[in-house]
């Protein structure tokens, strides 16, 4: 979902940029760098408020982490990994909001999409 108000010189979107997957002892490691752009096609700056969320994963047996990002997200505690950056969109202009997130379970373990 993208909530950008009013404002129709503003443009999102977001890619996964890449996927990798590997095995590590006993348990599987998938890692997705996503990239979020936010196009600015208005006279002015602006400054915007860019949300996504971590997959949740119901009990314990997988973990799902952020790696990195780039800017730094803040991250709402315990609020279902909601990752949040303010950054600041140049007129005529684009920024680019990168993250790169993990998810590690046992390799024996078959995720299946869920609700």
């Amino acid at each position: 979902t993208v909530g950008l108000g009013i404002d129709e010189s503003l443009r999102a979107s977001r890619e996964l940029a890449d996927k990798s997957d590997r095995v590590q002892g006993g348990n599987r490691i998938a890692t997705f760098d996503y990239k979020l752009v936010i196009e600015n096609f208005g006279d002015d700056a602006t400054e915007v408020r860019v949300r996504d969320r971590l997959p949740k994963a119901e009990g314990e047996a997988i973990k799902v982490t952020l790696v990195e990002s780039d800017p730094k997200a803040k991250e709402e505690g315990d609020k279902d990994g909601l990752l949040e950056w303010r950054v600041e969109v140049p007129a005529g202009g684009k920024k680019t909001v990168a993250y790169t997130m993990s998810v590690e379970h046992d390799k024996n373990l078959q995720i299946v999409e869920g609700k």
